[in-house]
């Protein structure tokens, strides 16, 4: 890509406009056109690709963390096509020999017309409108809760957080559309579903909630609101001995969720919200009251929720 963008009669630029943008995933990205990034801003092309943690650091910052979020969701059409050609073509998830190769292009178009006839157009999620303003309302907003547990060092406390049972837990009650708008659309709401399916079982699902008086300073962080703190511990699904700490503050006057944090790579965010912390508002906000697993109290070895 980057002898593309230097070579000024490639044909490349006849098809591109100055400030034309290319939108590149994580992956494509480190494999090798983020070495390219500064050929394409030289030729006047605009770029976005989610960027990587600062040098020491084990999280993104909110900036960093909320940039991915948006260059995921554009990109994520491209990535449904992809993944339509390989799943129906099985000449396309395979590798081509050298004899073959010559015809791989009309082979593409074929399977590409096939793809149009019968596939229904990729169309806009109905809430979209809706989650384009959540991203412009929250895009420039800083995490207040990330700063609130780091400077009083929560994720080395236990003693002024107390247990709950699931079925006592005091917890705003969401409609689906409501946890959509939370995760800014449906892929992380599949993975909670498909978290609790596997992981859930007989036993008590263990909740702390933290004490009172112990939130006393809040206002010191410019949350005026009469708040509960909510804390879960969730195993990762990548590395089983890491454990997350996701924190949820909830205002007691209007009953709604206020601000959120995780210590995951993303969990700084504030547009949309990582995976476990949607995983902890669908069960005990939607999920539970809709009769999910069909378990009064419920315990899982992936999953300990604390307030």
């Amino acid at each position: 890509m980057s002898s593309i963008m230097k070579n000024n009669e490639n044909p490349i630029h006849i098809l591109l406009e100055p400030n034309d943008v290319f939108i590149l995933d994580l992956e494509i990205g480190s494999i090798g056109f983020r070495d390219s990034l500064g050929d394409m801003g030289a030729c006047g092309y605009e770029y976005h690709v989610p960027p990587s943690k600062n040098r020491a650091e084990s999280q993104l910052t909110t900036e960093q963390a909320n940039e991915p979020r948006m260059v995921t969701m554009c990109r994520w059409v491209v990535g449904v096509v992809n993944g339509r050609f390989k799943r129906d073509f099985k000449l396309l998830r395979q590798k081509y020999f050298n004899k073959a190769s010559q015809h791989i292009f009309n082979n593409f178009k074929i399977d590409a017309a096939i793809l149009n006839h019968f596939h229904k157009p990729i169309a806009d999620n109905q809430y979209a409108d809706m989650i384009v303003e959540e991203i412009r309302l929250k895009l420039h907003t800083s995490n207040i809760l990330y700063d609130y547990v780091e400077r009083k060092r929560l994720n080395q406390r236990r003693a002024d957080f107390v247990r709950l049972e699931a079925n006592d837990v005091e917890f705003p009650r969401y409609t689906e559309e409501q946890v959509i708008l939370l995760a800014l659309g449906t892929y992380q709401i599949k993975l909670a579903r498909s978290y609790c399916s596997e992981h859930l079982q007989n036993g008590i699902y263990t909740i702390e909630i933290f004490r009172q008086n112990a939130l006393e300073d809040l206002p010191d962080y410019g949350i005026n609101e009469d708040s509960s703190l909510m804390r879960g511990r969730i195993q990762s699904r990548h590395i089983r001995a890491r454990i997350y700490y996701c924190y949820i503050l909830i205002n007691n006057n209007s009953n709604t969720i206020s601000q959120y944090y995780c210590t995951c790579l993303t969990g700084r965010r504030t547009v949309g919200t990582c995976a476990h912390i949607v995983s902890i508002v669908w069960y005990l906000g939607y999920a539970r009251h809709e009769g999910f697993g069909v378990l009064q109290s419920v315990t899982s070895a992936w999953c300990t929720l604390e307030t």
